[in-house]
């Protein structure tokens, strides 16, 4: 049910959601079962949140229906609405739950008048799942106000011990830096132990098995990579490597750049990573997925407008009370012109309202994200004397390779660039390059990705 317009789509989302991809507790795969009266209808249910909106897509095989949209109109902390289109109109899946994250959900499936329970269960792959035929152990990483938690993958042959430390991208990232259902980090865990590379992929603090406060800020998270890198490099045969490389997806190669400073590694690798401050990153978003989507120029200057308007208020703490009150009437407006049935869906207009508004700004209120548009990664790069790598997708929706890439020409002594053709920011095999897209596309990546990250890791430092 995306009845927002544009203008609340594009421009409040990107503030909140390009960037700050904050996994919500349906993001994954999920298993699920519809009970028709004895008899049972087996299906699946990918959900994945993406500029701060969560939907997904639903398989029925017994009906011979794959990756059907799915809408997410409601999700709170303990109810949850869902739907999708059928050839006889909208089905619908409603859920209350008491726990927190749940990874069990049963409720009610509404479809042509009739109400029948569901159940769905979440499939987890979890620290201690298989990795290969590799070696996975989890650590516990002591700080003084928190503890960061993750995964040392230990290859099962190695030549020498070289540590890769994955740092995650926006948002309260688990270790497995998962973005449309697909887990990169897992994933790229498992291409470097197959090539002898060492790696420790960790929750960010505050999320997953890692303690401590969330919504922390870029230079925060540095220091959290930093503490990590040096938990490594100690004089402990079990926790010391040879040699140290970071990569960091997206802001994680911005929290990659500044922990480099203090603590600098052998090798960076900059994945997707945009070298531009965060304010003009996300007004080129704006721009790139407008023009992807074809949307009228007028109303992308409307979203521009009031993107600096955000960017004003979260400079200056002044402004928000205006923002609110512009969004909830939007809404309002939006909501009015609905079929009075859709209306029904929603319950009490002004409480929805409210939910919505306060969900799409809260990214843009956080610490974190005054950080993202006040950080300027040109300003690491000029202090480090390391060898670097930037990978960008051409694709890319969210960091525009071009406008990064112009940036780099005073760094050209230590770092290189490459340009992986017909990828995406998760560095997939893709048509448009768009966020939707992610979760249609197979979860792998690109050979050619992977050839020039491992063309440059083998290369000899002096």
């Amino acid at each position: 049910m995306k009845f927002f317009t544009l203008f609340v789509s594009i421009v409040i989302c990107s503030v909140s959601g390009l960037f700050a991809q904050a996994n919500s507790y349906l993001d994954g795969n999920w298993e699920g079962v519809i009970d028709f009266s004895g008899e049972r209808m087996s299906f699946s249910v990918i959900f994945n949140t993406i500029y701060e909106e969560t939907d997904g897509a639903i398989n029925i095989p017994q009906h011979a229906s794959y990756e059907l949209p799915v809408e997410v109109p409601y999700l709170t902390a303990d109810s949850l609405v869902f739907t999708f289109q059928t050839g006889s109109g909208a089905a619908e899946f409603r859920a209350s739950f008491t726990e927190s994250s749940p990874d069990f959900i049963s409720g009610t499936y509404l479809h042509g008048g009739s109400e029948y329970p569901f159940t769905l269960s979440k499939e987890l792959s979890g620290p201690d799942s298989p990795i290969g035929d590799h070696t996975e152990q989890e650590i516990t990483i002591p700080f003084d106000t928190h503890e960061i938690t993750g995964s040392l993958v230990t290859p099962n042959s190695f030549n020498d011990s070289t540590l890769i430390i994955l740092a995650t991208g926006s948002g309260d990232q688990t270790r497995d830096n998962t973005i449309g259902g697909f887990d990169l980090f897992r994933e790229l865990a498992i291409q470097f132990a197959d090539r002898g590379f060492f790696t420790f992929r960790y929750d960010e603090r505050g999320t997953g098995s890692s303690t401590g406060v969330q919504d922390a800020s870029i230079p925060e998270l540095a220091e959290d990579l930093k503490g990590v890198a040096t938990f490594f490099s100690g004089d402990t045969a079990e926790n010391s490597f040879s040699t140290t490389i970071y990569l960091g997806h997206n802001q994680g190669g911005v929290v990659a750049l500044l922990a480099a400073r203090e603590l600098a590694p052998q090798k960076l690798v900059l994945m997707a990573t945009p070298i531009l401050p965060g304010d003009e990153v996300i007004t080129a978003q704006i721009e790139r997925i407008a023009e992807l989507q074809e949307i009228p120029d007028d109303v992308v200057e409307q979203n521009l407008e009031f993107q600096n308007k955000v960017f004003q208020a979260v400079r200056s703490g002044d402004g928000w009370s205006e923002l609110e009150e512009d969004i909830a009437g939007r809404l309002r407006d939006q909501i009015e012109e609905l079929p009075e049935a859709q209306q029904r869906t929603l319950g009490d207009m002004e409480s929805f309202i409210d939910s919505q508004v306060n969900r799409q700004l809260e990214g843009a209120k956080s610490r974190w994200f005054k950080s993202f548009i006040e950080t300027d990664p040109r300003d690491a790069l000029s202090e480090l004397e390391i060898s670097m790598l930037a990978i960008f997708a051409e694709n890319d929706a969210q960091v525009i390779s071009e406008k990064n890439i112009a940036e780099l020409e005073p760094y050209s002594e230590f770092l290189e660039y490459v340009i992986i053709p017909d990828t995406n920011h998760l560095f997939q095999v893709s048509e448009s390059g768009l966020p939707g897209e992610y979760q249609m596309l197979d979860r792998s990546f690109s050979d050619r990705f992977l050839m020039g990250l491992f063309q440059f890791l083998n290369q000899k430092t002096d």
